[in-house]
């Protein structure tokens, strides 16, 4: 027997890889003074395989051939569907998987049923792929029909491709094509719109699971929808995502033709951009536009109201929900946000305009634009750079590029100051040595230091009108209430922090001092319901003002108390 041969006959007990494996580790357990022929003698050996006997002709069997009786099934097929992977509970308390695949061969088909550690075998295959099954056990399954079962000693290999096993007509769709009670759908496309899962009661009263999102191609959108597990998968998809969707199947919904992904259907990420199929556009809907049982759409407009956050009583615990009016001057609609999107509204203050990403569009009393899982709600920051990098921001050999007041002037030496302190500029490189107290300029260099003392080694000074805190304000700033803030102001606030969220290397807060209320952003971690002093600079965004806050101390409760006892 050749070592082909052996190596085949092999095949019939145990799998490739396990034979792989096993040649591979008798010939370096003799130091490689093995051959592979050598190797395969006596994994033959220790299986009990009679070289010397000749093997058993084998009937090929079609699946047509199978009948009640038959013990060891071994069958070749292509897949034709590989369904999702269930977990169940075994009278021992232990869980247990199971798997299933159907293969066909030009005679009909058959469900091939994986358990437990089985299953890893199915990773390295694919629906269209020619298998064959060996050591299977077959028994009466789904609607008294025949499956074959994988033990243990079951094999699964990669087969040989022939006429005999019909090849799968995969054909994709085209959105306009589909139409309702189509199954076997597969189509690629870009997902324009994402929605929330949410969970309801089944009739037997456990509990359910469905979410859907929206794909597109170039000549049209369809609803997607997920049942239960497969929901999950919209944890993955991010808006203009390409997709290809395998082996589903259209129903009609409410007002149209939808797609359901079923136990076999599955979602392909697909690694190669398409230019025919655009992605999906960021324009918005004007508020005066919008009509009931809109999807996917985009606003935008300014807070015009805030409503409290709601908690209520789910079957399965609690959840939240944060109301606010939108309006654009003209129009208006209620935006509702749900569970951990309803924390959106510790964010805003009423004046902030506010953009609004995939939302879905509801009557209840009149129109409401409601938050889902693809939803996204951004504030729309100002033009106006009021946030650019301090002195008291820069570290040792970092670039410097910095607009201040000149405070101080000694030698060749100036001492500039801004909002976060002041700090020595070296003028060694530089010409025009012509500065005057409270000049504003614009410092490009290097920060260094010389015994112990750090400056800025300039390498340029810009004198200009740049928007700047008049030099008194930044060193004895006033003291200001919110409701006496005006843009530019540099000046001292003295609120309650109510909220707080954590953006990047900042935070923002919405702060209230009794007279009214603000948004900022500090740098300095600062917690909610504490009151601090607050060396702020004001600016305007979107005709709202705000401020961003440099030198931050927490007020002491028992010091201010003493202070207001000294007044009296």
């Amino acid at each position: 027997m050749t070592a082909e041969a052996l190596y085949e006959r092999l095949l019939e007990s145990i799998s490739e890889n396990e034979l792989k494996e096993r040649i591979d580790k008798k010939i370096q357990s003799v130091g490689g003074l093995l051959s592979e022929e050598g190797a395969l003698l006596l994994i033959a050996g220790e299986l009990g395989i009679n070289i010397e006997e000749p093997p058993k002709e084998k009937k090929h069997f079609f699946i047509s051939d199978i009948n009640e009786g038959m013990q060891h099934v071994d069958i070749s097929g292509r897949i034709m569907r590989i369904f999702d992977i269930n977990t169940f509970q075994r009278k021992t308390g232990s869980e247990g998987r199971v798997q299933n695949i159907v293969i066909a061969d030009k005679t009909g088909s058959i469900r091939i049923v994986f358990w437990d550690d089985q299953i890893d075998k199915l990773k390295q295959f694919k629906r269209g792929d020619v298998v064959t099954v060996r050591n299977g056990y077959l028994r009466k399954g789904l609607n008294n029909e025949f499956e074959i079962s994988l033990g243990k000693d079951g094999i699964i290999t990669s087969g040989q491709d022939s006429p005999d096993y019909p090849p799968i007509n995969i054909v994709k769709l085209k959105i306009r094509d589909i139409e309702d009670k189509m199954s076997n759908i597969d189509l690629t496309g870009r997902v324009s719109a994402i929605y929330g899962i949410r969970e309801f009661s089944k009739k037997d009263g456990s509990i359910g699971k469905v979410g859907s999102f929206v794909i597109m191609d170039e000549t049209g959108e369809i609803r997607v929808t997920l049942w239960d597990k497969k929901a999950e998968l919209l944890n993955k998809l991010v808006k203009n995502d390409l997709i290809t969707i395998e082996n589903a199947y259209s129903k009609m919904g409410l007002n149209s033709v939808e797609i359901n992904l079923g136990a076999t259907s599955n979602i392909l990420f697909e690694k190669i951009e398409r230019e025919d199929i655009p992605k999906s556009e960021s324009s918005n809907v004007p508020l005066s536009d919008i009509k009931e049982n809109m999807r996917g759409i985009n606003i935008e407009g300014y807070v015009k109201e805030l409503y409290d956050i709601r908690t209520f009583t789910r079957e399965n615990g609690t959840g939240k929900v944060g109301r606010f009016l939108l309006s654009d001057d003209k129009n208006e609609i209620k935006v509702v946000l749900w569970d951990d999107k309803a924390d959106y509204i510790a964010t805003l203050v009423p004046g902030t305009k506010v953009r609004i990403e995939s939302c879905n569009i509801r009557f209840n009393n009149g129109l409401e634009a409601h938050l889902g899982l693809g939803s996204r709600l951004e504030s729309l920051k100002s033009q106006e750079k009021i946030d650019e990098k301090k002195i008291a921001e820069y570290n040792l050999s970092d670039n410097v590029n910095i607009l201040a007041r000149v405070n101080g002037i000694e030698g060749d030496f100036l001492v500039i100051i801004d909002e976060s302190g002041n700090i020595p500029v070296s003028l060694n490189h530089i010409t025009n040595k012509n500065y005057n107290i409270g000049d504003s300029i614009k410092v490009i260099g290097t920060l260094e230091k010389d015994s112990d003392v750090l400056f800025i080694k300039a390498t340029s000074i810009q004198k200009g009108e740049y928007n700047l805190p008049t030099l008194e304000s930044i060193i004895n700033p006033p003291s200001k209430t919110i409701d006496e803030l005006l843009k530019n102001d540099y000046c001292i606030i003295t609120p309650l922090i109510k909220h707080v969220v954590k953006e990047e290397d900042s935070y923002i807060v919405i702060c209230d001092d009794g007279y009214g209320n603000i948004r900022g952003k500090v740098k300095k971690e600062v917690q909610s319901w504490k009151e601090y002093d607050i060396k702020a600079r004001i600016f305007e965004n979107n005709n709202l003002k705000e401020f961003y806050g440099y030198d931050i101390k927490e007020i002491n409760p028992a010091s201010k108390a003493k202070d207001i006892f000294m007044v009296i």
